[in-house]
């Protein structure tokens, strides 16, 4: 993999490290030298583990996991993480991090906003998978008010890769990088995640509806 990516990317941008997420020492030794860990392996089991080690060398954290039961591990770290001064992200990707990102790039349409009803369907069949967010039925001053926000795209890895490097480009650049935990659907600029997700290929589509009450 290493090698096919430095035939793609020429200039000694690629260099492969291994890192067994159960032995802390392995973990220790290849994130020494980088500015930030991206998780996107299924290595939940390990989270305070590999949060501890990022602490411990001084760089900074991104994960992909959805489960619930990983933002209280890696609440109990965050004393740590701010004296460290370091930026953990936690559930990047589509899901979870997408449907907050949804909720806040829909607000401005509203004068009043208390609630958001979310969906999401997928094709289960990954090479041909179309994920979709919806937003329904918001109220504004008591007249009804329906936004239709909908993302595709054709292929569910891409569909998860896609938001984490969206976010990474304003990490990158420091617009969002902060000592503290947070989840991705929250530090992000919503307007340039959704423009950027947009660029790099997911259809975006938003249909605002005000119907009037008589």
């Amino acid at each position: 993999m290493a090698s096919q990516l430095i035939n793609e990317f020429p200039g000694k941008r690629v260099l492969a490290r291994y890192a067994d997420a159960s032995d802390y020492e392995s973990l220790v030794a290849a994130f020494k030298g980088v500015t930030i860990v991206i998780v996107a392996s299924t290595t939940t089991k390990y989270v305070k583990q590999v949060a501890q080690a990022a602490i411990d060398v001084g760089i900074d954290y991104l994960d992909i996991h959805y489960q619930q039961n990983i933002v209280p591990i890696l609440n109990a770290l965050t004393p740590s993480i701010k004296e460290a001064g370091r930026c953990f992200i936690t559930q990047a990707g589509f899901h979870p991090g997408l449907p907050s990102v949804f909720v806040r790039y829909a607000a401005p349409n509203f004068d009043l906003y208390k609630k958001a009803v979310i969906s999401t369907a997928m094709n289960a069949r990954i090479e041909n998978s179309e994920p979709v967010y919806e937003i329904l039925d918001e109220i504004v001053d008591w007249k009804p008010v329906k936004i239709r926000l909908a993302a595709e795209y054709n292929d569910a890895y891409y569909f998860t890769a896609i938001p984490v490097v969206a976010c990474i480009a304003q990490y990158l650049d420091g617009s969002i990088v902060k000592p503290g935990l947070w989840m991705m659907g929250h530090v992000v600029d919503p307007v340039r995640l959704m423009n950027d997700m947009e660029r790099m290929g997911i259809k975006i589509q938003m249909k605002v509806t005000k119907e009037i009450v008589t």
